[in-house]
């Protein structure tokens, strides 16, 4: 393991300690899976990749007469204070 590696399984494991959603694979795949499912198991970083659970991102962005479209706000409120459309943009992930 190098050092990158530990600092990575140390931010995964603090993560865990503090009751946050991990998730895993196996190296040769690609779909993760909620880590509770295998609750009791050992962890293994030579065989497994960890991370914690990503929150899905969520933004409004404004929506000119024109067609033209403004930058993505973090906050309703400051999208709502511009003129134009305002839609609401939540990530879907699977």
């Amino acid at each position: 393991m190098t050092r990158e590696e530990a600092r990575q399984a140390d931010l995964v494991l603090f993560a865990y300690s503090q009751g946050k959603p991990i998730q895993f694979k196996h190296k040769t795949e690609n779909s993760w899976e909620p880590l509770q499912y295998y609750a009791g198991k050992s962890w293994s970083f030579h065989d497994f990749d960890y991370r914690i659970k990503q929150e899905p991102r969520e933004f409004w962005i404004i929506l000119e007469q024109s067609g033209g479209v403004f930058p993505a706000y973090e906050r309703k409120a400051s999208a709502e204070a511009c003129v134009g459309k305002v839609i609401h943009v939540k990530e879907v992930m699977q």
